[in-house]
């Protein structure tokens, strides 16, 4: 009986030094479980904060996906946002982190804790009985026992829940960091669209050979000629001319003729253009034309563009070139423009396929790397890639070969400078006999261009873009379509731009009712009851329409004779406006100098 009593007494004994062991342990994962609580309960607060930028960032980049002109800012926010997105990602992955190294020696703990539960569970209540010779000490270490065993349960029930936290909130964690990637990745698309569309915004305010700048040149002498026209008119405008352009420069392939068709009926009347688009810089045709009578290639380009030198300037061996990054100006990008067909060197025109070489070369270094200003040209902070279309110049992304290679070769390095730097070398396909200056067409004078009579004798018999030398199918030619499909004008359709002027000339106010009558403006007969309200006669029946130009390229009288007017002179200029602005369908006036057809 002793032994028995000794044997439960160290039993005993050894309980006390266990149980409290465990105990402290206990009350330590306690405190730490419930600084966990804490600690969950803030992540799962930054998760969730997370998982809502996330769903903001989204719904953004969706919404903006499906716009055509995002804006810089719109792309710095959502940088901005993804930013902090990444930080407060960062933050919960540290936190996250180090809850598993807890963790992982809290389920160490966990393990025993189990291990010991597992053997206390099985022990006998009879041996915990016995393990005192007083039963009421006894029955203290039963009572004690399930205590402790009942507080290990909860820890670790406890601590099975936590690892389960810890577990959704990594999953949550990888889900919105797989969101942020996706939504890096868009928004890196979005800044290449951002980047092209500021490439195309750039392209339409520089003063290029292009079809926008040739429409808003347009644009500006017609606003000059005619006063007090609506933002709606100006767009009207445009579209009319947007829809009857075609090259704007002559391109790679030589361009057909167009023949007028007869008008069956009469009188019809059939007003053409000389030249197209600008007519600033180069004459392309007329450069053909040069060539073909004798000129060489230095003697083109400065028939064409003034105060300039001649020289070699090769400090920039490649170019960035929008869609093809930094390429070789010389064998990469120049061998590649489409601007002049490559057939013109076999039919004599080799020099000018080296005067567009120059220019090419020119324009290519000015666009990118300069800029004008009141200090003149001076060098860009930032270089702005060229486009590779019309809105620049047309780069095919491939070399041409043959003759062009050779002029691009034989030109080498040789640049159109003005006080030692590369000029804007502006070039059209056709001037019609005369070029503009930069200031007659865009409204900015520039050193380099000049008024030049293109023509070996008289004009327009002589001009070196028309039938004799050049042969441009843009040298005289009606534009557009009215009606009857075609550029031919009834005499009552040409009576009332007549009328339209006339009312006009009285007062600038009536021109916001003189748009097309098709398109919101006032029909004939509404502006023949004007004309008679204001006391002043219609134009009446035509006998005939007299065009006069002024010796430098522009039409500036159109003189009318009628049933009710024996002379009546009319302003060049205006009549091209109002031509532009009233006439149906998509006839207009392309340039400045115009002459009528009548038959």
């Amino acid at each position: 009986m002793r032994r028995a009593a000794l044997f439960v007494t160290i039993i005993f004994i050894f309980n006390l030094f266990l149980i409290p062991a465990k105990a402290d342990e206990l009350d330590e994962v306690e405190n730490q479980l419930q600084q966990k609580q804490s600690e969950y309960q803030q992540t799962q607060s930054k998760i969730e904060q997370l998982k809502k930028q996330q769903e903001d960032l989204t719904k953004k980049l969706k919404n903006l996906s499906g716009q055509i002109w995002t804006t810089q800012k719109q792309i710095d926010e959502l940088d901005a946002q993804v930013k902090e997105t990444k930080e407060k990602l960062t933050e919960v992955e540290n936190n996250l982190k180090d809850r598993q190294e807890k963790l992982a020696r809290q389920q160490d703990f966990r393990d025993s804790t189990v291990r010991s539960y597992y053997k206390r569970s099985h022990a006998s209540i009879v041996d915990l009985l016995l393990s005192s010779d007083k039963f009421s000490e006894s029955a203290q270490n039963l009572a004690f026992q399930n205590a402790m065993l009942n507080e290990a349960k909860r820890t670790i029930t406890a601590l099975n829940q936590e690892i389960a936290r810890f577990e959704e909130d990594k999953r949550s964690t990888e889900e919105i960091k797989k969101s942020l990637e996706e939504n890096l990745a868009k928004i890196a698309s979005l800044k290449k669209q951002l980047q092209a569309q500021a490439y195309q915004t750039q392209r339409q305010i520089n003063e290029a050979s292009s079809q926008k700048n040739a429409l808003s040149g347009q644009l500006s002498s017609i606003q000059n000629s005619i006063k007090d026209l609506t933002a709606r008119q100006q767009e009207l405008i445009r579209q009319k001319m947007a829809a009857t352009s075609e090259l704007i420069t002559v391109g790679s392939a030589e361009q057909d003729k167009q023949t007028l068709p007869a008008p069956g009926f009469s009188p019809a009347y059939a007003f053409f253009t000389y030249g197209y688009p600008h007519r600033v810089g180069m004459n392309q045709y007329g450069a053909y034309g040069r060539a073909k009578a004798g000129q060489d290639y230095q003697t083109i380009l400065k028939a064409y563009y003034d105060n300039i030198s001649l020289e070699k300037f090769e400090p920039h061996p490649t170019i960035p070139v929008v869609g093809y990054g930094e390429i070789s100006l010389e064998d990469d990008y120049l061998k590649g423009i489409g601007e002049m067909p490559s057939s013109w060197g076999d039919s004599g025109g080799m020099e000018a396929l080296k005067a567009q070489a120059v220019a090419a070369r020119t324009f290519a270094l000015n666009y990118i790397y300069y800029s004008w200003g009141s200090g003149g040209l001076t060098e860009k902070a930032t270089p702005t890639p060229i486009c590779t279309d019309q809105n620049c110049q047309v780069y095919l992304g491939r070399n041409k070969g043959g003759n062009w290679e050779r002029a691009v070769e034989e030109t080498r390095g040789m640049v159109m400078l003005y006080q030692g730097k590369p000029i804007t070398a502006w070039y059209s396909s056709t001037d019609g006999g005369y070029t503009r200056t930069s200031g007659d067409v865009w409204g900015g004078e520039r050193p380099w261009t000049k008024r030049v009579k293109d023509t070996a004798g008289d004009w327009p018999g002589e001009a070196y873009d028309g039938p004799k030398y050049g042969d441009s199918p843009w040298f005289h030619k009606a534009w557009g379509a009215g009606p009857r499909g075609n550029a031919w004008m009834t005499e009552e359709e040409t009576e009332d731009i007549f009328n339209a002027l006339l009312l006009s000339e009285k007062a600038s106010s009536y021109n916001q009712y003189l748009t097309q009558p098709d398109k919101g403006g006032w029909s004939m007969a509404a502006v023949k009851e004007a004309l008679a309200k204001e006391g002043i006669k219609e134009i009446g029946a035509i006998s005939s329409i007299q065009m006069f130009q002024d010796g430098a390229g522009f039409t500036n009288i159109v003189r009318v004779t009628s049933a009710n007017y024996a002379v009546k002179d009319f302003d060049g200029a205006k009549f091209r406006s109002m031509f532009n602005l009233r006439s149906l369908g998509t006839l207009v006036i392309w340039t400045s100098l115009y002459d009528v057809l009548r038959e």
